[in-house]
């Protein structure tokens, strides 16, 4: 994927948000216990062109198939 160099040199910030997951205890047997929730980030262009790279083929992928 290139990048613009817009994106490089920009000082704005990108308000973005994904769902991660939180720890809210154990199960039986020992293992976490796990909660979605959402979470928001401001960062610049470039930080949130780089959390979503590993990630578009696993969303084209999945749009292909779906």
């Amino acid at each position: 994927m290139k990048i613009s160099p817009k994106e490089l040199n920009s000082n704005q910030l990108a308000q973005w948000k994904n769902i991660g997951y939180e720890v809210v205890g154990k199960t039986s047997d020992g293992r976490d216990k796990k909660a979605q929730k959402l979470e928001y980030h401001e960062s610049h262009p470039i930080a949130l062109l780089e959390y979503m790279k590993p990630h578009l083929k696993e969303v084209i992928l999945h749009n292909y198939i779906a």
